[in-house]
């Protein structure tokens, strides 16, 4: 079965993935759902909310990949798994609709790796 991202062969351009998405996944079995609002901090970057996050856009892999956070300085608690991680979003479009998929990291282990993933999907609202 083929993944919406990978049924996609359009381009989809940094300005085109900014803006509000409705949004999907499981953390710790239980389902969350809610909304992020991805807006330009530079050319090709990005910055959110819910939690903080901050991405750069790789258009010629539709890929937006960053770190988030729960508080606005997350270095300050390197021990807490869930208070900041590393995210990876593949973005697709559909029917003229762009949404992504990929994978949220939680925390760090004492290994250097992350201690959980989480699997997100999001659809983009219109205005």
């Amino acid at each position: 079965m083929q993944s919406s991202y990978e049924a996609s062969a359009d381009k989809i351009e940094f300005t085109e993935i900014l803006g509000r998405y409705s949004f999907k996944t499981s953390i710790d079995n239980g389902a969350i759902d809610g909304i992020v609002n991805l807006t330009e901090l530079a050319p090709n970057g990005v910055v959110g909310r819910y939690p903080y996050i901050y991405g750069y856009y790789n258009a010629s892999i539709l890929t937006l990949t960053g770190i988030w956070s729960t508080v606005s300085y997350p270095y300050a608690y390197p021990e807490s798994a869930c208070v900041f991680g590393a995210f990876k979003f593949y973005f697709y479009k559909k029917n003229g609709k762009i949404g992504f998929n990929g994978t949220w990291g939680c925390g760090r282990n004492q290994y250097g790796g992350l201690n959980g993933v989480d699997y997100w999907n999001g659809v983009k609202i219109e205005k």
